[in-house]
This record gives C-alpha cells, sequence and structure tokens, in this order.
C-alpha cells in the first residue's frame, strides 16, 4: 500500500532555537576538531620545531585520545540517561567536555615546553571529543522519527565550522606571526559551544 511521504514543517523547523542551539554547539566541534585533521602537523614541525619522526608520533597521539574520549563519553552519556537526567547527560557533559578541553589548549599556548604541549594536545582532544557522543544522543531526544532531520542540520554546522577553521588559523599565523592566536580563538569558539550547550533542551521534541 502507498501512502504519502510525511510533509515536514520546515518554517516550524526553522524556527526552533533548540535546533539552533544545537547547531551552534555542534559548530564548535567541528571547528576544534579540523585543527587536528589540517595543521597539527605543521604546528608541531613549524610551531614547535618536532623532527618529522617526533611529528608523526605526536600528530597520531591525538587520534588514539579521540578513539578514547568517543568511548568514555559514550558511556558517561548512557550512565547519567538512566538517571532519567537527560540535560545533565547530554548538555552537562557537553559543557564539561568543551570546558576541559579549552582550558588545555590555553596551557597549550602558554608553555613553551614542547613535549608538554604536544601531550597536552592528546589531553585536549580527548575531552572535546567526550562531546561528541551526547550531541549526536541529544539529535535522537529531540528528533525521535526525524532524528535524521536533526542530525543532518547539525552536522552541517559542524562543517562549515570546520572549513572556516583552517583558513582562519591559516591567516592568523601568517598575518599575525603567532601559533598561539588560533589556540585562544579556539577556546572563544568553545564558550560560544557552552553557551549553546546551556541552551540546549533535550527533552523538548522538535516535531
Amino acid at each position: 500500500v502507498e501512502t504519502e511521504p510525511e510533509k515536514i514543517d520546515w518554517r516550524r523547523l526553522s524556527c526552533s532555537a533548540n535546533l539552533w542551539c544545537i547547531c551552534g554547539m555542534y559548530f564548535a566541534y567541528g571547528y576544534g576538531l579540523y585543527f587536528y585533521v589540517t595543521w597539527l602537523p605543521t604546528y608541531l614541525l613549524k610551531g614547535r620545531g618536532f623532527s618529522t619522526a617526533y611529528a608523526g608520533f605526536f600528530s597520531a597521539l591525538p587520534w588514539v585520545a579521540s578513539a578514547a574520549g568517543y568511548v568514555v563519553g559514550g558511556w558517561i552519556t548512557d550512565r547519567i540517561s538512566r538517571s532519567g537526567n537527560l540535560r545533565a547527560a547530554r548538555c552537562g557533559l557537553g559543557i564539561f567536555g568543551y570546558a576541559a578541553s579549552a582550558a588545555i589548549l590555553v596551557a597549550v599556548a602558554l608553555t613553551r615546553e614542547r613535549m608538554i604541549a604536544a601531550g597536552l594536545l592528546a589531553f585536549a582532544a580527548f575531552f572535546q571529543m567526550m562531546v561528541a557522543s551526547p550531541a549526536w544522543a541529544v539529535c535522537l531526544d529531540v528528533g525521535h522519527r526525524r532524528a535524521g532531520l536533526v542530525t543532518g542540520c547539525m552536522n552541517t554546522a559542524g562543517n562549515i565550522g570546520g572549513a572556516l577553521a583552517p583558513l582562519l588559523m591559516g591567516y592568523m599565523v601568517q598575518y599575525l606571526g603567532s601559533w598561539d592566536y588560533p589556540f585562544f580563538l579556539t577556546v572563544a569558539v568553545f564558550g560560544f559551544g557552552i553557551w549553546m550547550w546551556s541552551r540546549v533542551q533535550p527533552e523538548q521534541r522538535l516535531l
């Protein structure tokens, strides 16, 4: 039996503050992520003066830490959500992940010890990647049958952040002559992500 496809109330969706906050918090995630994807090896080579071999090792370390961050973040958000407190499970963990990563990135920028800086980047990645699990879970919370639509919007915002990050980082290094400023900008973007997380309502269905 053929059925007509369900119509989506795009006007209602586009006017949802909850959706915009979800997109905003993931914009920050994409922005932070793409430093590791694009600039990390160059930063270690030129910004910190590592040899190619050491730069390769320390470039891989954040990804190992990221894998652990995904698993730990998923375990924590599931554990807390069983108590029925979705806001703590999603928003609380998301805020904590961004705040911890931002604090570590400040330390990376301020330390002159290159080995410490390279090691701290792995911890910064770990805490940022913890945010991914509650971010994708909150799309299921608010989207239900339309979770795919919500995740599509959220991931688009993340990719916009990811597209901007390499450009802004490159311009800042070139025109300001310092590798520290891009980290401070990322910290500011994570601050925006924290603010967006604080306004997300996991119990509120979008459609």
